[in-house]
Parts: C-alpha cells; sequence; structure tokens
C-alpha cells in the first residue's frame, strides 16, 4: 500500500483511492502496472525503453501508447508536464516519480482490518444483490420490452442466444474489464456462425440485473426475451491462467458448469466461440473460426473500450479505443467504436468521415452492418431522412438474409421513427437515444419501479460507476405518472447532470426537452430555460427533426410566459404563439398541450 500527496494506491488490487473526496480513481490496467513501477522504483530515473520492454509487448505502436499512457496517468492523479507533482519528464531519458511517497506492507494490522471489513461488506453486499437480482428479474419477466418470437420458420433456423455479462472472480478490479469487454466479443464471435441470433449484454440494458443469479430467475429471463438459450458466465484466474467458467440456460434445463483455460481469454476467443457453439449445436458441423490477426495488446484496450462504453461513457471509452488503434491500426472494431464515440460526442463531421472510411475499406459483415446503422442514426438526426433509410437498407444487407441480434431492434426502431417522420406525426417516444441503453417512452403509463427499489438500484449504480444505467433508472423514475411533479422533477435533473458529465450533447437536448415538457404540465417557469438549451444544441448540430420537436415545445412554453407577464398585452401574444402551431398535425400528448394552452388563454381572457 502506498500513500502520497492526495491519494492511496494499492497495486495488488490495483485500486487508487483520491483521500481528499474519498472516491476511487478508476485506472485501466497498463496504468496500473505503469504506476507501480514507476512508484517501485522512485530513487531513479526509469528509461522509456526499460518502460515498454517490462511493461509492454512487442509491436510497431509501444511507444505511442507510452506515451499516451503517461498522459492519462498524470490526468488521473491531477498532474502537469509543465509543473508536475508526481511524474517528472527527464528529456530524453524517461519519467521519474517524484511525490514523497510512505509505503506498507497489505498484510500490516490496518491491511489486515480493512481486508475483514471488506469481507463483512461484501457478505452485507452479496444478501442486498441476491433480494434485488430477485427483483429485477422477476420484473423483466412482466414488463421487459417483448420480442417478435423468432421461430425454426421464419428465420431458416435461426436459435436465439443472449450473453450476459461475465462476472469477475479474479479477486482484482484491473479484470473489471471482462464483464461487458469479454462478453461483447463472445456475442460477436458467436454471432457470425449463421445458425445463430446473438444478443449482447448491452442489448438487454443487463446492468440492472445484478448477480447473483438462481436457474429459476435466469429462466424467468429468457421466456422475458424470447430467447431460446442464455449463457451465464464468469472469469477466474489460477496458476497463471484465465478460466471461462460457464454454464448454459434453458427454459426447461440447465447445463453443468464447463471450463474453458486459456492463457489470454480474449486472445483465444474465436477458439472458445467455436466450442461453446459446438457445444449449443451438436447437430450442425461448422468449422471453426479463425484466429484474430490483431496484437493481443490492442483487443484488450479494445475490451476495456467496451466495458467503459457501457459503464461510463464515451469520454473514457474512446481513449481505449484510440490506445487500441495506436497498437494495432488494423484494429477495425476500435476504428468503428471510436466513431461510434465521436457522434455521441457531437463530433459529428468526424464519426462520419470515421465510418464512411470503414464501409469502403473492410468486407466483414457484422461491422459492415453496425457501421451503416450508425450513419444512418447520424442522417437521421441531421433530416436527411432518404439518405437514413438508404443506409439502413445496406445494414440489412450487409448482414446477409438473416437478421442480426445486435441490429434488428435497433434498425426497426429507426425505420419506425423515419416513418413518423416522413407521415409528419408527433415523435411520441422521443428519449434519449442511447447506444446501449434501455429505451423509455416520453410519456410513460407503466408503474415502473417502486420507490423502495428505486432507492436501492440507485445506490448500487451508483457505487458500481454505472452511469449510463443509473441516467437510465432515473430517466424510467422520473417518467412515472404516480410520482409527484418534485419527485420526478429530482430525478430527471440528476439525468440532466449525469448527460452533462457523459458530454453527450445531443442527448443532453433530448433530456432537457423531457424534463421541459413535464415543467410545462405543472406550469413551472423553468420550461422556457431548459427548452432555450436545447434549442442551442440542436442548433449547433444542424439536427434538423430535433429543432422542430424542440420549437413546439418552445413556443408553448413562451405562450405561458407571455401569459403571466402583466404588461404588453399578454393575451394577444400568447394567441399569435398559439396560431403559430398547426393543431392538425398533432396527436397524443402535444394535441393535450395544445388543448391546455387553448384553455389557458380562454382563462386569462376571463381574468
Amino acid at each position: 500500500m502506498h500513500k502520497f500527496s492526495g491519494f492511496q494506491f494499492d497495486p495488488k488490487s490495483g485500486q487508487l483511492t483520491n483521500l481528499v473526496n474519498s472516491e476511487v480513481v478508476r485506472l485501466r490496467y497498463k496504468l496500473i502496472q505503469l504506476l507501480a513501477y514507476l512508484i517501485s522504483h522512485q530513487d531513479r530515473v526509469v528509461t522509456k525503453q526499460e518502460l515498454l520492454d517490462e511493461l509492454w509487448e512487442q509491436g510497431q505502436y509501444r511507444e505511442s501508447s507510452l506515451s499516451q499512457s503517461i498522459l492519462e496517468l498524470r490526468k488521473a492523479l491531477g498532474d502537469s508536464a509543465s509543473a508536475p507533482n508526481y511524474i517528472r519528464t527527464v528529456p530524453n531519458r524517461g519519467y521519474q516519480w517524484i511525490s514523497p511517497t510512505a509505503s506498507q506492507s497489505s498484510d500490516s494490522p490496518s491491511g489486515i482490518n480493512k481486508r475483514l471489513k471488506a469481507i463483512i461488506m461484501a457478505t452485507g453486499l452479496l444478501v442486498v444483490l441476491l433480494i434485488i437480482g430477485w427483483w429485477l428479474v422477476n420484473r423483466s419477466a412482466t414488463q421487459a420490452p417483448k420480442m417478435e418470437k423468432l421461430t425454426q420458420q421464419n428465420l431458416q433456423g435461426s436459435y436465439r442466444v443472449l450473453v450476459l455479462p461475465f462476472a469477475n472472480r479474479t479477486g482484482s478490479n484491473s479484470m473489471n474489464w471482462v464483464e461487458y469487454g469479454l462478453s461483447d466479443m463472445l456475442a460477436d464471435d458467436l454471432g457470425i456462425f449463421k445458425p445463430l441470433q446473438v444478443l449482447a449484454p448491452g442489448d438487454i440494458n443487463s446492468a440492472l440485473l445484478e448477480r447473483p443469479y438462481s436457474v429459476n430467475r435466469l429462466q424467468a429471463l429468457l421466456k422475458a426475451q424470447s430467447v431460446d438459450v442464455i449463457i451465464n458466465a464468469g472469469i477466474e484466474l489460477k496458476l497463471q491462467q484465465q478460466i471461462l467458467n460457464y454454464q448454459l440456460i434453458y427454459a426447461e434445463k440447465s447445463s453443468d458448469f464447463r471450463e474453458l483455460k486459456r492463457q489470454d481469454l480474449a486472445v483465444s476467443m474465436p477458439e472458445l466461440a467455436t466450442e461453446i457453439y459446438r457445444q449449443l449445436r451438436p447437430d450442425t458441423d461448422q468449422p471453426a473460426l479463425s484466429g484474430y490477426d490483431f496484437t493481443a495488446s490492442a483487443m484488450h484496450d479494445y475490451a476495456r473500450g467496451i466495458q467503459a462504453l457501457q459503464s461510463e461513457g464515451c469520454i473514457l471509452a474512446q481513449h481505449y479505443f484510440s490506445a487500441s488503434l495506436q497498437i494495432d491500426h488494423q484494429h477495425i472494431w476500435s476504428e468503428l467504436y471510436a466513431g461510434v464515440c465521436q457522434l455521441h460526442l457531437g463530433n459529428w463531421n468526424a464519426a462520419t468521415e470515421t465510418l464512411l472510411h470503414l464501409t469502403k475499406n473492410q468486407h466483414e459483415t457484422q461491422l459492415l452492418g453496425t457501421a451503416y446503422y450508425w450513419l444512418a442514426v447520424l442522417n437521421f438526426r441531421r433530416g436527411q431522412l432518404q439518405r437514413s433509410t438508404q443506409q439502413l437498407n445496406m445494414s440489412s444487407k450487409a448482414t446477409g438474409q438473416r437478421i442480426h441480434g445486435k441490429l434488428v431492434g435497433k434498425i426497426s426502431q429507426l425505420r419506425q421513427k423515419i416513418d413518423r417522420v416522413q407521415a409528419g406525426k408527433s415523435d411520441e417516444s422521443l428519449v434519449p437515444d442511447q447506444q446501449l441503453g434501455l429505451e423509455v417512452p416520453l410519456f410513460s403509463t407503466e408503474p415502473g419501479v417502486s420507490n423502495q427499489d428505486f432507492a436501492v438500484l440507485n445506490q448500487q449504480l451508483r457505487s458500481r460507476g454505472h452511469k449510463l444505467a443509473l441516467f437510465n433508472l432515473l430517466v424510467e423514475h422520473g417518467t412515472q405518472r404516480s410520482l409527484s411533479f418534485v419527485e420526478r422533477d429530482s430525478s430527471l435533473s440528476r439525468a440532466v447532470a449525469i448527460m452533462r458529465q457523459l458530454q453527450q450533447p445531443y442527448d443532453l437536448a433530448l433530456i432537457l426537452t423531457l424534463r421541459a415538457n413535464y415543467a410545462l404540465v405543472s406550469q413551472n417557469a423553468q420550461a422556457l430555460s431548459y427548452l432555450s438549451q436545447a434549442r442551442q444544441i440542436a442548433e449547433q448540430l444542424s439536427a434538423k427533426p430535433l429543432q422542430r420537436e424542440v420549437s413546439f415545445y418552445l413556443r408553448i412554453a413562451k405562450l405561458r410566459a407571455a401569459l403571466q407577464d402583466s404588461y404588453d398585452n399578454p393575451v394577444f401574444r400568447a394567441k399569435v404563439l398559439l396560431q403559430q402551431i398547426q393543431p392538425d398535425a398533432l396527436t397524443g400528448h402535444k394535441l393535450q398541450l395544445y388543448k391546455q394552452a387553448s384553455l389557458w388563454i380562454a382563462a386569462a381572457e376571463t381574468d
């Protein structure tokens, strides 16, 4: 255990704690290695070559990766290269740790006491997770969105498989990336086998499904998601080998747990996917998947990027994808998700360039289908509906006649949105369009989570750092009509704050619009402020459909504000604003809001 200015670092667990605010600073594995090495050799300058030899595998982009890692580590510590407090750059030589550091054995009495407390806390947490897991899986059986049941006839023998997030049982936080990163890799590789339609963890908002699972709970989830089999797995470390311990869950039975041992599970994933596929479909004769051509460390950073994308968002994830590309510029999936991050962070021109480059230079069907889908999303947001439809067709064509599990729902949703906009109808499903998040109706009529369940889930997701899942939970809670306006607005306010942290402007504009809608219904004067912010974002992005959505609500908000003025003929001004709206094109909530505005004016005329 090392203590230095404002921080405590445990090299065994990889945990870096900010002692000022008691928050854990999350570091990827390479940064943990780098920090531990610099501290353990603080008595001297460590050359770049020594760091490369000790911590990096051979590869063309090692030096760039080292520079990027030093930059990330300084950022995590709040350090500066020009005025360093922790890491000093020695020109033409290397780096030196310069912060006075006190070290103690993790086996000291205090260390043992802390571990004992951790064990006690973990035991209590396990009990809580058992309760949450029961509630969530049973809730998902009744409330999860129903997917069309795919039969042998309508998909020519398609077999639906759901891969759950892997449990990290290694005892090391540095291996947390296996949760989504490694499970996503398995889902991708299984999806190559034509009879399978594979759903990855992100396709079902699985961050809300806490472990441990019982077979009964998983069978309830299997029924709710209309899948044929669930893969439930965990990762362990034994004798310097990584072990994938997995179980297949069917509607009426479950298999025994099986172990697949490899030196590096990520590198061996095509081989593992082939073995699991042959267990799923022993009656078929499919050739084994060929191995990856990518550099191993590039694949690890890609997996960490997927983990970050699922939990903490694009700001962190983009650095991992960038590091992966620096190590191996042929890692096309890192390039794809770098483009997806550019889209979500508002860099639409850069995202277009990245995604178009992939469609012109790659032939892998899964990647092409995904790249065309995100291009379709971009063009929908720009209001280029014909081009968006064409790219959705290209996405479907790229994946062949069978429907790919990770794209079918998203393609269908986007087609429906395009159809509504082309028909001139009001968009009743305007929600933050998270890449991997839960779709929540704009005006929910579902009972949703209870306040007690919400409080427990809220605490769990905050402690785990799952910002996207927490955002979705807050939106779901904030759209429940059974709650008071104050309760709903409190949840939506926190959702807005999270989206500001994630720095995803389009999604921020959507959640601001959502919050403004409830403010309008409750006659809260803040609606005008929220909508003004949303309009500014939509204009900056040139997001034309969103501009039109915001403009409607902005007129209603201005109308309400005009009626609250005590001068300058407020009723006349309100009527002018109302006349700018065409009621024949309105449906659902918008039509109700229009009628409510008419009643506001009528009431003001009688005063």
